[in-house]
């Protein structure tokens, strides 16, 4: 009793479809499996979920509320920086102004006693 090749191919075949087949089953069975502990987990946190859901349009109110605050305060210190920097430059060119006119004010007092000096000196000569 021979084999033939086409029996011989039905053979395989049928093989290849039966591991195919059970491959499938094993498949099907993980994802069952994954879509109940899925179904679980949503079951058992159900709660919390309508809960976080309910908040979420306050939640996002108030996020874009201290955005607007934020970006607001944000602009006031950058303008409050600028008008410090003008103010600080202002007043180094008053304190140099004030300050030439000191050393001006400190020579001629120099100046003055420098002559007191030679007056009273000629006077005593």
């Amino acid at each position: 009793m021979y084999i033939s090749l086409h029996d011989l191919g039905l053979i395989i075949l049928f093989i290849v479809a039966l591991c195919a087949g059970i491959y499938f089953i094993v498949t099907l069975k993980n994802l069952n499996d994954l879509l109940k502990s899925g179904r679980d987990f949503f079951k058992h946190h159900q709660e919390n979920m309508d809960k976080s859901f309910k908040l979420l349009p306050e939640t996002l109110k108030n996020t874009s509320e201290m955005t607007q605050s934020i970006r607001h305060q944000v602009d006031e210190v950058g303008s409050s920086l600028s008008n410090l920097g003008s103010g600080l430059s202002e007043t180094v060119a008053t304190i140099n102004d004030k300050a030439d006119t000191g050393i001006t004010l400190i020579k001629g007092v120099g100046e003055i006693f420098k002559i007191l000096v030679d007056i009273f000196s000629k006077s005593k000569d």
